[in-house]
């Protein structure tokens, strides 16, 4: 019995890494960013797949302290170390757009949902881009599609109200999120908006 006792935990291993990796991307999804970075920091890499991960964590935690160039580092070495990683590309992505480099932005954005369609945040990033160059009415058309693809989204219903907000077009932001709150009326990024709105 004394054997058994003492092989568990090594067959738990691989298990905590990715257990820990989640709980250090839900604790940056809630602002937590020092016990997010704590987690990180106790990881020990057993692969270049589990790097890039750390990787593109800690890129997050950058974008969230609006610190665009370290961020865009540490995704940057992400999408090296594994290549098939669309949470890289769209790192790269949102941080070129913050950046100003627009071009680098859409071509990461493009590279993200070759990668993985599923990421709605490389279609934002895509119609952000469209927005900051002026072709106003292509990103409407992208933002227009997002909401009826994933009308459950909450980042899609943020960013289209905030689009239609900045073309002072606050009704209709208002209407969004309105529709939007009362289906999901435990979304809190939505309900904080509706209220800067109001």
């Amino acid at each position: 019995p004394e054997a058994n006792a003492d092989a568990s935990p090594v067959e738990l291993a691989p298990v905590n890494i990715n257990e820990e990796l989640k709980k250090a991307d839900q604790l940056i999804s809630v602002e937590r960013l020092e016990d997010a970075l704590a987690i990180l920091k106790a990881i020990e890499p057993d692969t270049s797949n589990t790097s890039a991960k750390i990787d593109v964590l800690l890129g997050k935690i950058y974008q969230r302290l609006h610190r665009p160039s370290k961020a865009s580092e540490l995704f940057e070495r992400a999408s090296f170390s594994s290549m098939e990683d669309g949470e890289a590309y769209l790192g790269l992505a949102e941080t070129n757009l913050a950046l100003g480099k627009l071009a680098l932005a859409r071509r990461y954005s493009k590279e993200t949902i070759r990668s993985n369609p599923d990421l709605v945040g490389a279609h934002l990033v895509l119609a952000r881009v469209d927005d900051r160059m002026g072709q106003t009415v292509k990103a409407k058309e992208r933002f227009s599609n997002l909401i009826q693809n994933q009308p459950d989204s909450e980042p899609v219903v943020e960013a289209y109200a905030q689009f239609l907000s900045q073309r002072e077009d606050t009704d209709a932001a208002i209407q969004v999120l309105v529709k939007y709150v009362r289906r999901h009326p435990y979304a809190a990024e939505a309900g904080d908006l509706l209220g800067q709105l109001y």
